[in-house]
């Protein structure tokens, strides 16, 4: 039983790696998006997931501006506030799947980009 369960995590690290490459290549390859790839790659800790990601399911990106984009991912802060009465802020709805990688290219960014490490200080 140990000996298949190993077997099948072999196969699927492999699959993994097949996958990893084939995204960097398809990355590269983008013709209509090159300009976008190139600034994204010049950031430390974005990698050819989180590029290919952005490219694919955020095509507004560099059309709209931060707080667009923001309500659009679903990391904006929306109000709820009618007359007199405040609502509380919450961040909802948006691309999850964007708001996913997202996620994780930060955590990668806070360890491998001085800059946005020490934002994350303040």
């Amino acid at each position: 039983m140990v000996k298949f369960v190993k077997e099948t995590l072999r196969v699927l690290k492999k699959q993994v790696k097949s996958l990893d490459v084939l995204i960097a290549k398809t990355v590269e390859n983008e013709k209509t998006s090159s300009r976008k790839v190139e600034i994204m790659q010049s950031v430390k800790g974005m990698g050819p997931v989180a590029i290919s990601t952005f490219v694919a399911e955020l095509a507004e990106l560099g059309e709209l501006n931060r707080g667009q984009i923001a309500k659009l991912v679903g990391v904006a802060p929306i109000n709820h506030d009618s007359g007199q009465h405040q609502g509380k802020r919450t961040t909802m709805a948006g691309r999850s799947s964007v708001r996913r990688v997202l996620y994780m290219a930060t955590l990668v960014a806070t360890r491998h980009n001085a800059r946005i490490r020490t934002r994350q200080r303040q």
